[in-house]
């Protein structure tokens, strides 16, 4: 039996641990988590560690040598935030404003921005590396020196923005809006979507150049300068700008010449990082057909088996090869994916109603009226009772399909699952049906406190504000929380109104694959466990979902 101790010595321990970590807000207690909180203005060297904020509001707020890592912010309001040296990599800002803050030299690398606005900050000196922009305003920012690589805009919309000194390399521009914005010269050819949008967009936007005396380009002076850009990239051997310089220009052959040198070049020399890149360009901007994607695989197969690795390359072909893989084969439009997990109770070596499952699942896709880009089921390795099962397609279908085989393999379920309420219950993972059911479910509760605080504090009347005691930064941050509601609010009208993805006749679909239920039935098959994932780098799938939390209540 453990001890258990007096509340004396509890607090004795306490102020010794304490004096240690008092900056430690996560371990005090202080800051492990909150909703609807005002939150202290000295963060100077806290330590959150995965902490989730919502609804909360930080103020004049000091984050100098903040650490944050993969922190949750929803609904949160920033204005006059000193962001020094923070370390915020993998965190979620959804539904966030930022107003008025001071990023500086702070890594943000690979988080997720959705819903959310950053407006009249400084952003210098920091990474946001692989940071993925969904639904997102950047305005009246002030961003220099600073990593965009690899990150991704999708659906957004930038405003006064000066873009010249930073790095945008394999960054992705998807459905963007751009207003006043000055996009870097030789930045742009490196982008998945960027050259393209440039050379098709109407929007306000104009190419920065270095030179003193032509600091601006307008997009036909840069049209004019293509051609010299396609000289530059071919003499210098860089055929990723060069291929992406040759598509929008309209020379396509020599486009697909100039993404297969650089394929076979990045294998020959082992660099399986940049040979990824290339291969998501064959597939994304060259749109190659499944042929040629196959004969590009094999010829790098070829060519990376032909010579050892060393430990560094071997460490970097692990991570990129299963993804090169994926993308030439398995998923080359990056449509979500379901991942299905089911464990049984089929012995190891019952191979007869191993089949049977395997063939009832394989013919509820065929049958069941989808349409998948691809489908595979997998064994796991020494656990012949665990079936994996990886169907492709849009959200829809993958829905559609989820529903079917819900209803087949419902009676070989166990009892728990069969208590289950649906299958919703049961999905996890990254873009998971339950996880937007509850952050909708938090979204409205941040409506209902948005037009609270719209009525307490009318944005129209400073005056009034201000005998409230309401500071003028925090009248702007009411402003854009106002117009960020509105833009979602318009958004779900146009995009989502006709969406109808969970509607299904299960008296139809149980008539339909009868005789392979019953056959479950009577081999004795039962389903001990199943995990559903929904896989998907988009952004859009969420929101779909999120647009239809009603059907799941």
């Amino acid at each position: 039996m453990l001890p258990v101790y007096s509340e004396q010595e509890i607090k004795q321990a306490e102020r010794a641990i304490y004096s240690h970590i008092i900056n430690d807000y996560n371990s005090c207690g202080d800051l492990g988590s909150a909703i609807g909180m005002t939150m202290p203005k000295d963060l100077r060297n806290a330590i959150l560690y995965e902490s989730t904020f919502e609804d909360c509001t930080w103020g004049e707020s000091d984050w100098t040598d903040l650490s944050g890592n993969g922190c949750s912010f929803s609904l949160c309001d920033f204005y006059s935030n000193h962001i020094h040296n923070a370390a915020l990599q993998h965190s979620l800002f959804d539904s966030a404003v930022l107003h008025h803050c001071d990023i500086r030299s702070s890594n943000f690398a690979y988080s997720l921005f959705t819903w959310s606005v950053m407006n009249d900050c400084t952003i210098e000196g920091s990474s946001f590396t692989g940071a993925v922009f969904n639904h997102v305003t950047l305005s009246d920012c002030q961003i220099a020196h600073s990593n965009f690589e690899l990150c991704s805009f999708q659906n957004c919309t930038l405003q006064n923005i000066d873009f010249r000194n930073l790095a945008l390399k394999y960054t992705f521009f998807n459905n963007v809006h751009m207003e006043n914005v000055a996009v870097p010269l030789m930045q742009m050819p490196y982008t998945f979507g960027g050259l393209k949008y440039v050379f098709s967009t109407k929007d306000d936007i104009k190419i920065a150049s270095m030179c003193k005396s032509k600091p601006c380009l307008s997009v036909e002076e840069y049209g004019k300068l293509l051609p010299k850009m396609i000289i530059f990239f071919s003499c210098h051997d860089d055929f990723f700008p060069l291929a992406n310089c040759y598509l929008v220009s309209g020379q396509r052959e020599f486009a697909e010449q100039a993404n297969e040198i650089g394929i076979v070049n990045s294998a020959t020399l082992h660099n399986f990082r940049k040979l990824y890149f290339f291969c998501v360009q064959a597939v994304q901007e060259l749109q190659l057909a499944k042929e040629k994607r196959s004969q590009l695989y094999e010829k790098i197969y070829q060519l990376v088996t032909q010579s050892k690795l060393s430990r560094g390359e071997y460490y970097e072909f692990r991570h990129y090869f299963p993804l090169i893989k994926h993308l030439m084969f398995d998923n080359p439009n990056s449509r979500p994916t379901l991942a299905i997990s089911l464990h049984t109770n089929i012995a190891a070596d019952d191979f007869r109603n191993l089949g049977l499952l395997m063939r009832t699942l394989d013919e509820v896709a065929e049958k069941c009226g989808v349409n998948l880009d691809s489908k595979h089921i997998e064994i796991r390795h020494n656990s012949p009772n665990i079936l994996g099962w990886f169907p492709t397609g849009e959200i829809d279908q993958l829905v559609k399909l989820l529903q079917s085989t819900w209803v087949v393999i419902y009676p070989v379920l166990s009892e728990v699952l069969q208590s289950a309420a649906n299958v919703a219950t049961l999905i996890t993972g990254g873009t998971a049906i339950h996880a937007a059911i509850q952050k909708k479910k938090a979204a409205s509760k941040g409506e209902a406190r948005q037009a609270h605080m719209e009525v307490k504090h009318p944005l129209r009347k400073q005056v009034q504000a201000s005998q409230q005691n309401i500071s003028t930064e925090q009248i702007e941050v009411l402003r854009l929380r106002t117009d960020l509601l509105k833009r979602e609010k318009a958004w779900k009208k146009s995009e989502g109104k006709n969406a109808d993805l969970f509607a299904s006749d299960s008296d139809t679909i149980k008539d339909k694959f009868y005789d392979r239920t019953e056959e479950l039935k009577q081999a004795g098959i039962c389903i001990e466990s199943i995990e559903v994932q929904l896989l998907d780098d988009h952004c859009d799938t969420l929101d779909l979902l999120y647009n239809n939390e009603e059907t799941f209540a």
